[in-house]
């Protein structure tokens, strides 16, 4: 029972990190064309690709991270309110692990890093 349950988080663990990164590579992909004209001036200056690029990762690492903070504080006050309910009928409690939860906020991140980069890949070359 346990090892289906397991396989079934997994499973929605993935689905999760995919969405993600479809997530922040569309949200990246309409900031690019909403400054299409500014990419188009930067470029005539002369800037480099890497110097039109960066500003765009950045955004996508800022937009990642800060939905899985948000997604974290989330999480911790659903475990607050459903441990308040559990005590009332069983002495078993959620756990919070902040290891666990800086660990996920770091992968969002990566997944954030690769669908950004992703997007400024495909728009800017």
């Amino acid at each position: 029972y346990f090892q289906g349950m397991l396989s079934v988080v997994a499973l929605i663990s993935m689905a999760i990190l995919m969405g993600t990164t479809v997530l922040v590579s569309n949200t990246i992909r309409l900031t690019i064309y909403s400054r299409k004209d500014l990419i188009r001036i930067l470029k005539l200056v002369g800037a480099t690709d890497r110097f039109v690029k960066i500003p765009f990762i950045v955004e996508g690492i800022i937009v990642g991270i800060s939905g899985g903070v948000l997604a974290s504080i989330l999480t911790y006050l659903f475990i607050r309110t459903a441990n308040s309910f559990l005590m009332l009928f069983t002495p078993y409690q959620l756990i919070w692990d902040w290891r666990v939860i800086i660990l996920l906020v770091l992968v969002v991140a990566l997944f954030s890093i690769l669908g950004s980069r992703k997007a400024v890949n495909k728009l800017l070359t």
